[in-house]
């Protein structure tokens, strides 16, 4: 099996990954999408072989859909997990597709780093907002419903 033989039957491959960047650019802002760079530099810097290499594809696509460029040195520090929380909590909902690619993504670095290392954590972070996110919208018209009605005057 030759190395392009084996990338095309890994999952997630390099144009599901470059796809998933696209719709993440797509739906966020722009500080969110830098953000989500921010995660997959600070986890390309510990991933091991062929993921490291999946999380460059998916910075160079997320930073291709930026109006600006922006400097990489702050990649040196660890993610603010605010940040990453906000990312998840007010972030975009994905295309079916792209979440699973993201989320495969970053399963298989969360298996290979360790759920307890310090660039994972932001990740954590994400998926509690977005967890939130969910409750909030599912308890919503719960919270609307339960509003006592005002009596009607006649």
């Amino acid at each position: 099996m030759t190395p392009n033989q084996h990338d095309m039957e890994m999952f997630p491959n390099f144009d599901q990954i470059r796809e998933m960047s696209q719709d993440l650019a797509r739906c966020l802002s722009d500080e969110h999408t830098e953000t989500w760079c921010w995660i997959f530099a600070r986890l390309k810097f510990e991933a091991p072989s062929p993921w490291a290499e999946r999380l460059e594809c998916a910075i160079l696509e997320l930073e291709e859909n930026l109006p600006y460029r922006f400097d990489h040195d702050h990649f040196r520090t660890p993610v603010d997990l605010n940040e990453a929380y906000m990312l998840g909590f007010g972030g975009c909902t994905l295309p079916v597709r792209s979440a699973l690619i993201l989320n495969a993504l970053i399963t298989v670095l969360e298996l290979a780093l360790g759920s307890d290392h310090v660039d994972i954590q932001p990740i954590h972070r994400f998926r509690h907002g977005k967890r939130d996110q969910l409750i909030m919208h599912i308890l919503k018209p719960l919270v609307a419903s339960l509003r006592p009605m005002k009596p009607s005057t006649p």
